[in-house]
C-alpha cells in the first residue's frame, strides 16, 4: 500500500512539475547499482530536491537529508517521514558543541543506512547556492562519509536552469519563504489556466565519478573536485521566464551582495601571528600562506563547525564575546574580532519588531504582587486583568499577550506535571520561552532549578547531584550556539522544547489548554493546586557561582521572591507604559526575579535578548523594541554604550538600573551624556532574592542607595559582630522577608547571626551607612572579585594553580591580584616565582573547571612573594607593583 501511494504521489508530482518545468534528464543509464548509493546533487533552488527525487524515485528510492527547519514543518513533516528523510541541523549560523554532536549523529545515521543497502540523497554544500556557481567551501559531510566508506558508490547530479527561479537563494539574496512562493506559484498556474503556464527549461545530468575522483583525498581536494564538476561548463547565468503566457512578467531579482573590501586596520604583530597560527591549525594550511583578504570558507575550507571552534578560541584568547559566524568572512575579520574592531552596524536598522508590540490603548496599572500567594497565583491574577495586553516578546517568539502566555503555560504545565520528580532543571537564556517554562513548572507543582551552563564540568556535576535533577528543559536552538559545555553530563537528561513541541503537543492537548485558558485564576487554582502551592514552598533553586569550593544551592520561597519584588516596586515608581529590556540569564538571581518574574506577576511589558555579551545586538534591540527601563551589570551596560556610540538609541530610556558589580564614575558620566535616564546603582545577593538597596529616582546618587521598603541593614564589627556607629565601616548584615531560609542540604548556621534577638543574614560584604541611610560598599570580607556579575574567588584560583606549582618548604610560590579598571573587566594578574605563561595558567584554570570569567590577563615573575609582619602575603604590595608595571 505504501509503495503504491508513493508511486501515485511521485506521478502526481511529475505532472505538476511539468506544468512549469521542461525537464531534460541525461545519464540515467550510467547508474549500474541500486543499493547503498550516495546521491550528491548541487542545490540551486528549493525546487531541485523535488525534481531530483522524482528522477530517482522509481529505481533508487533515495532517502533525502533534510534540514530540521523543513523536516518538522507542519503539513510537510508527514511527507518527509513517508519518504524516510533524515533530519539534520541547519548549518547556517554558529555551530556550538551541541550542534556538532547532532551533526555527527546525523552522519552516523546516514552511514548506517548506506551499510544496510539503503540509498541516501545528500547535498554536499549543505545550503542553497549563493552565487552563479556551486561553492562547497568548507563543507565536510562527503569527506566524513568517505573516511568511513572509501569505496562508497556515488552518483553525481548537476541541475541547471533554476538559478533565476523565485525559489532560488540567488534570485532573492536570502532563503526564499517556501510557503509564500508556493502560494504565488499556485496563483500563476490559475491565472494561466493551468495548461498554458510558460515553462522553464531545466537540465538534470547524472554521472558516476571515475577513477580521477579523489576518494581518499583531504576535504579541500574532494570539495574542489566536486565544485569543478558541478560548475561545468562554467558559471550559470540566470534565465528569466515569464509568469504569464499573454504578456511578459518576470520575477524581480534582488541585487547581489557586493564583495567585501579590506579596510585599514592596525593589528599588532603578536595578534597577527596568533590568528595565523590558529587559522593554519583549523584549516590545515601553512600560516605563511595566509593573506588578509583570504575568505575563511572559500579559500581556507572552513565550515560552520570550524567557525564555531574559531569563535570559542577568540572568546577564550581575547575575551571578545560579541562575535558571530556572520562576522567572520575573511582572515582580516578574525584579526578585527581579536582586537575588538569588528566594525559597527546600524543598531535598530535590522530589527523588525512586530507592529502589535506598540499596542494602542491603555494598559492597567502595574500590579504589585501579593507575597502571601504563590508566583503562579499572582500570574493568573495578572492574566485575568491584562487579557489581550502584550506581556513579553523576543526575536524568536515574537509578541506574546497575557492570554497567549496563559495558554502556553497551561499547555507546558500539563506535560511537566506527569514527571515524578519535584525538581526540574531549566537551562535557558533570557527569552520569552524561559518565562513560560518557569511558570509552567510552578503551575505543575514542581520547583525550577536554574542551571548555569558556564559552571564547568565539576561544578555542574555537583549541582546536578545536589539537586537530584533527572530532566533538564532547554532549547536546541540555544544549545546549538553554546560552546564549552560537556554534553556528556546532560545529554541523557535533556528535554528540548523543540522535541516537546513535536512529540507532546498534539492538537487535543492544545485545545484543552485553550479551553483551560478561559478559566479564571480561582478556577485554575482549584484545578492545579498541590501541596507546593504555598507561599513558604520553594519557588526556585539558584546556585552560587562555585568560584570557591562547590556551588551552594540557594532555595528561595514564593514569599522571598514576591516580597523582594513588592519591596522594589514600593521603592521605585513604574508606569503602565514602561517597557523593560531583559538580557541577564535567569540562572542569575537578578535575571530570575526581576527580568523573568516581574513581567509575569506585575504586568510590566518586557522584551528579551538571550546573550548579554553581544553588545551590538543589545544596542540594536534598544533601537527596535524601544524599552524605557534597562537593567544590567556595569560590564554589559558599558558594552552597549560602546556599540551605541553617539546615536540617540538611549534617549528613550527612563531608568537604567545597574548592579552585581561596582560601576565606575566614568560609566555614570558617559551614561549621562547619552541618556536623560535616571541612573540607579543597586546592591543585592542571590541569598536575598536578590535586591537589597538601590538609589532612588530624582535623588542624589550616594553609594548603592537605601534599602528597599521591607529590608533592614545592620553594620557590625567583622570579628566581634557588635553593631558599629553610623558612618563606620563594618560587616553588612541584612534582614527582611526576602532572605532565603538556608542553603540546600546544608543548614550553615554561620550564614546567619543574631543581633538584639533578631536574625540577620551575613552578606560577607564590608560597608557603612550614612546619616541618610545610604549604603556604601567598601570591599569584601574575603578575597573575591566580581566579573560579569559572578563572584570569582582568588584563593580558589590560586589553589587550582598550586596543584601543579605547590608551595616549597611551606612558602607559597604564587599569588593572584585583581585590579579594577574603568569600563573594563578587572585585570587578574599572576605573580609567580617560577616561569609560567598566561596561556599555561589559563589552561590550568580551565581544566580545573573555572569559566572564562576567571582568566589571567598578566603574568609577572618575582623572586619571592612579599609578606606582612604577621607572615601573611602582602597583597597590597603586589597590587602596587602591578600598578607600577602598568604605568599607573
Amino acid at each position: 500500500m505504501k509503495k503504491r501511494f508513493l508511486w501515485l504521489l511521485a506521478s502526481l508530482t511529475r505532472l505538476l512539475l511539468a506544468l512549469r518545468y521542461r525537464i531534460d534528464v541525461r545519464g540515467r543509464e550510467k547508474v549500474q547499482t541500486s543499493r547503498g548509493v550516495l546521491i550528491l546533487p548541487n542545490h540551486p533552488s528549493e525546487m531541485d530536491p523535488v525534481i531530483v527525487m522524482t528522477v530517482f524515485r522509481r529505481r533508487l528510492m533515495p532517502q533525502p537529508m533534510v534540514v530540521e527547519d523543513f523536516y518538522y514543518t507542519p503539513g510537510l513533516h508527514w511527507l518527509f517521514k513517508l519518504f524516510g528523510a533524515v533530519p539534520m541541523p541547519n548549518m547556517e549560523g554558529r555551530s556550538g558543541s551541541y550542534k556538532r554532536l547532532r551533526v555527527q549523529e546525523g552522519l552516523d545515521g546516514v552511514a548506517e543506512r548506506l551499510d544496510r543497502g539503503e540509498n541516501v540523497l545528500l547535498y554536499p554544500a549543505g545550503r542553497l547556492m549563493r552565487s552563479k556557481e556551486e561553492q562547497l567551501q568548507g563543507a565536510s559531510a562527503v569527506f566524513d562519509l568517505l573516511q568511513r566508506r572509501p569505496d562508497q558508490p556515488i552518483v553525481l547530479v548537476r541541475t541547471r536552469g533554476l538559478i533565476g527561479s523565485m525559489f532560488s537563494w540567488y534570485a532573492n539574496q536570502h532563503r526564499p519563504e517556501l510557503g509564500i512562493k508556493l502560494m504565488l506559484a499556485i496563483k500563476y498556474l490559475i491565472l494561466n489556466l493551468i495548461l498554458f503556464m510558460p515553462r522553464r527549461k531545466v537540465s538534470v545530468e547524472i554521472e558516476v565519478p571515475g577513477d580521477d575522483f579523489p576518494r581518499r583525498g583531504d576535504k579541500m581536494e574532494i570539495n574542489r573536485w566536486l565544485e569543478a564538476w558541478y560548475n561545468t561548463p562554467g558559471p550559470e547565468e540566470p534565465v528569466p521566464v515569464s509568469y504569464y503566457f499573454w504578456r511578459r512578467h518576470y520575477f524581480q531579482m534582488a541585487k547581489g551582495a557586493e564583495e567585501r573590501a579590506l579596510r585599514e586596520l592596525e593589528v599588532p604583530d603578536d595578534v597577527r601571528e596568533k590568528v595565523a597560527a590558529e587559522l593554519a591549525e583549523l584549516s590545515g594550511r601553512n600560516a605563511e600562506e595566509l593573506r588578509d583578504d583570504m575568505l575563511l570558507s572559500r579559500d581556507l575550507g572552513m565550515d560552520s563547525l570550524n567557525l564555531g571552534e574559531l569563535i570559542s578560541w577568540i572568546e577564550e584568547e581575547y575575551g571578545s564575546m560579541d562575535v558571530n559566524v556572520e562576522d567572520l568572512q575573511s582572515v582580516q575579520d578574525v584579526q578585527a574580532a581579536a582586537i575588538g574592531e569588528l566594525g559597527d552596524r546600524n543598531p535598530g536598522a535590522e530589527l523588525k519588531v512586530p507592529h502589535e508590540w506598540f499596542e494602542d490603548g491603555g494598559r492597567p496599572d502595574i500590579h504589585v504582587p501579593d507575597p502571601h500567594l504563590t508566583v503562579q497565583e499572582n500570574f493568573f491574577q495578572v492574566c485575568d486583568s491584562y487579557g489581550s495586553a502584550v506581556a513579553i516578546g523576543d526575536e524568536t517568539s515574537g509578541v506574546i499577550t497575557y492570554r497567549k502566555a496563559k495558554i502556553g503555560v497551561l499547555l507546558l504545565a500539563d506535560i511537566i506535571r506527569v514527571r515524578p520528580e519535584r525538581n526540574i532543571g531549566i537551562m535557558l537564556p533570557a527569552t520569552a520561552g524561559a518565562d513560560l517554562v518557569i511558570l509552567a513548572t510552578l503551575v505543575a507543582g514542581k520547583t525550577p532549578v536554574m542551571l548555569n551552563w558556564t559552571l564547568g564540568d565539576a561544578n555542574l556535576k555537583h549541582v546536578l547531584d545536589l539537586s537530584g535533577i533527572r530532566v533538564i528543559i532547554s532549547s536546541a536552538r540555544f544549545l546549538d550556539r553554546l560552546d564549552g559545555l560537556n554534553f556528556d553530563l546532560i545529554k541523557e537528561k535533556l528535554w528540548t522544547l523543540e522535541e516537546v513541541r513535536r512529540r507532546q503537543m498534539p492538537l487535543r492537548a492544545k485545545l484543552v489548554a485553550a479551553l483551560n485558558g478561559m478559566r479564571s485564576a480561582e478556577s485554575l487554582r482549584r484545578r492545579y493546586r498541590t501541596e507546593s502551592w504555598e507561599s513558604d514552598q520553594h519557588a526556585v533553586i539558584l546556585f552560587t557561582s562555585g568560584s570557591e569550593a562547590a556551588p551552594k544551592g540557594v532555595p528561595l520561597t514564593h514569599f522571598n521572591v514576591l516580597s523582594n519584588l513588592r519591596g522594589a516596586l514600593e521603592s521605585i515608581e513604574l508606569y503602565s507604559s514602561d517597557v523593560l529590556y531583559g538580557f541577564l540569564p535567569p540562572f542569575h538571581s537578578f535575571g530570575f526575579t526581576v527580568t523573568s518574574l516581574l513581567p509575569m506577576v506585575a504586568g510590566l511589558k518586557t522584551c528579551y535578548y538571550p546573550n548579554p555579551t553581544e553588545s551590538r545586538h543589545l544596542a540594536r534591540g534598544i533601537g527596535g523594541w524601544k524599552p524605557t527601563v534597562l537593567c544590567g551589570t556595569p560590564t554589559f551596560i558599558s558594552g552597549i554604550l560602546r556599540a551605541a556610540r553617539d546615536t540617540d538609541l538611549l534617549r528613550e530610556l527612563r531608568i537604567i538600573l545597574s548592579g552585581a558589580e561596582k560601576a565606575s564614575e566614568d560609566l555614570f558620566r558617559r551614561l549621562g551624556e547619552l541618556s536623560d535616564a535616571d541612573i540607579l546603582e543597586g546592591y543585592g545577593i542571590t541569598e536575598t532574592g536578590p535586591v537589597l538597596t538601590f538609589n532612588r529616582v530624582g535623588e542624589e546618587r550616594v553609594g548603592v542607595g537605601k534599602p528597599i521598603s521591607n529590608v533592614k541593614l545592620c553594620i557590625v564589627h567583622p570579628e566581634t559582630r557588635e553593631p558599629v556607629p553610623t558612618g563606620e565601616r563594618g560587616l553588612i548584615l541584612a534582614s527582611g522577608p526576602n532572605i532565603f531560609p538556608g542553603y540546600l542540604g546544608n543548614p550553615d548556621t554561620e550564614s546567619f547571626h543574631i543581633v538584639d534577638k533578631k536574625k540577620w543574614y551575613v552578606t560577607g560584604d564590608l560597608g557603612f551607612l550614612d546619616e541618610g541611610g545610604n549604603l556604601t560598599i567598601s570591599g569584601r570580607l574575603k578575597r573575591f572579585v566580581k566579573i560579569g556579575g559572578e563572584m570569582i574567588s582568588l584563593p580558589a584560583m590560586e589553589a587550582a594553580l598550586k596543584e601543579k606549582y605547590p608551595d616549597e618548604d611551606g612558602e607559597p610560590r604564587l599569588a593572584i591580584i585583581s585590579l579594577e579598571r574603568d569600563d573594563e573587566r578587572p585585570l587578574l594578574a599572576l605573580f609567580a616565582t617560577f616561569d609560567c605563561t598566561v596561556d599555561e595558567a589559563n589552561q590550568l584554570l580551565k581544566d580545573a573547571g573555572f569559566s572564562n570569567l576567571a582568566r589571567i590577563g598578566r603574568q609577572i615573575r618575582i623572586d619571592e612573594l612579599p609578606k606582612l609582619g604577621t607572615g601573611k602575603a602582602d597583597y597590597q604590595s603586589l597590587k602596587r607593583r602591578l600598578k607600577q608595571d602598568l604605568g599607573e
